[in-house]
């Protein structure tokens, strides 16, 4: 697929919302790094992003406190 720019579009016409949710926080074992796992909800597409570990601790906190509550 080709960017924006290759397409000759200008880069903010390419972005888009897309809405995502967090479907597991792990660590990454070539890099000991935290990891939080997103998914597209429109599609099968994940998206991998890595994290501080301070930023690890409070994502965790604060997913399974919305886990607890039923959301």
């Amino acid at each position: 697929m080709k960017t924006a720019s290759e397409r000759g579009e200008p880069a903010t016409a390419a972005m888009a919302e897309v809405e995502m949710q967090i479907r597991g926080l792990m660590i990454d074992p070539l890099t000991n790094m935290p990891v939080v796992v997103l998914k597209d909800v429109a599609s099968d597409v994940v998206l991998p992003i890595w994290v501080g570990s301070s930023r690890r601790t409070r994502l965790r906190w604060s997913w399974r406190r919305r886990r607890c509550r039923g959301r």
